[in-house]
């Protein structure tokens, strides 16, 4: 660490509290009913931890006085002479205020002398951020162990030591869960379902009958695992008439599946996602649809009846995923795009239809030429009209 000398840090802190002297003039929201109190005033996460006490939790190395108190977390744009603020990139740098109280940052980010009064420098700042916040943030407090008065259980379910199960919840006829699951208000497990070890269920969510749930899987408020796929013919009269959807959903070890999004239960067998796969918010996975292990998906994809998708997989937002189509591991698919043949393994797609993504950006380029080279076409036929004798 470089010596600054007391005078350095005096003159930090007393900018630190004038900053916040400052602040406290400002404009506040609006005030709550009378008699309402605040469950929290709305400010970024608070530390109230010195420069040298944030080093030592994420593993850093100081520059710069080590002894100011730092306030809270904010970001780069916002942060005061009282703030933390986290750099992962170097052109975030433009964005940083002028004179932050601190800034955690990777190795080999340069920032210029006097830009902050300290910095933290880690090997990676985006991984040293998460181990600040899972430091600073307690995790919300789950429902304690036991059973609430309002939950229904029904005839020949089985709870393993440990399970915690809140308000209103339901568990189906001979459901299993393993030791430790929490269930939070609200959460239905259907009858002849099975939950491994540890597993956790937000608000709302809902297990269909006879669903597969492995060790550690984490499902967000409002998820719906084991709805009827969509499976419709139409008769001779023209009217949809229901196919019958009587298979099931398995959910691999470590899943984590996002809020209010959707994994139907087969038309017949299993629709499957492997071991430590994560699934954003607002996704939906069709009937008999296959994921492999560790792959990613962001929100609003859909993935049709019977695609493929193979392990370590990362797919962007918003992407349509055609039945039959077949993604290989390793394979890259940018957002919003359309597939509806085969990604190989380990390789980049984008646009739609998907395509390699060097000739999905060698079209975007072309596109943006079109009005230019349709003016120059016009230009040579008139020319050849003019021409023609």
């Amino acid at each position: 660490m470089r010596s600054t000398g007391g005078g350095l840090v005096k003159a930090a802190e007393d900018r630190a509290r004038r900053d916040n002297e400052a602040r406290a003039d400002l404009p506040q929201p609006g005030a709550l009913p009378s008699g309402w109190a605040a469950a929290d005033d709305g400010r970024p996460m608070r530390l109230q931890r010195t420069v040298g006490d944030v080093a030592m939790l994420v593993g850093g190395r100081v520059e710069g006085p080590s002894e100011l108190l730092l306030e809270e977390l904010r970001t780069p744009e916002e942060a005061g002479p009282a703030d933390l603020a986290a750099l992962f990139r170097p052109d975030a740098l433009a964005r940083l205020a002028p004179r932050p109280g601190c800034v955690l940052l990777s190795d080999g980010v340069a920032v210029p002398e006097g830009r902050a009064a300290s910095l933290i420098r880690v090997p990676d700042a985006e991984v040293a951020l998460d181990r600040l916040v899972k430091a600073c943030v307690p995790e919300p407090q789950p429902p304690a162990p036991g059973v609430h008065p309002t939950a229904v259980i029904e005839a020949g379910a089985q709870l393993g030591a440990g399970v915690a199960i809140g308000a209103h919840a339901f568990i189906g006829a001979r459901a299993r869960l393993g030791p430790g699951c929490r269930l939070w208000p609200g959460a239905c497990v259907g009858a002849d379902a099975v939950l491994g070890a540890g597993c956790t269920l937000y608000f709302r969510v809902v297990i269909g009958d006879r669903c597969v749930l492995g060790d550690r899987v984490v499902l967000h408020a409002g998820a719906v695992i084991g709805a009827d796929g969509f499976g419709y013919r139409q008769d001779d009269a023209g009217r949809n008439v229901k196919i019958p959807q009587v298979g099931i959903v398995e959910l691999g070890d470590d899943v984590e599946i996002g809020a209010n999004a959707t994994v139907d239960r087969a038309r017949f067998g299993v629709t499957r996602v492997g071991r430590g796969t994560k699934i954003d918010n607002l996704v939906h996975v069709g009937h008999n649809v296959v994921i492999g292990e560790h792959s990613a998906i962001a929100g609003l994809t859909g993935l049709a009846g019977g695609a493929t998708v193979g392990d370590r997989v990362l797919m962007g937002g918003h992407c349509a995923i055609n039945n039959r189509a077949m993604i290989g591991s390793d394979a890259r698919v940018a957002g919003a795009s359309g597939v509806v043949g085969e990604v190989e393994p380990g390789q980049s797609v984008g646009g739609v239809p998907a395509r390699p993504i060097a000739v999905w950006r060698r079209d975007l380029a072309a596109m943006g030429r079109l009005t230019e080279l349709l003016k120059r076409v016009r230009a040579l036929e008139g020319r050849a009209d003019q021409d023609d004798p």
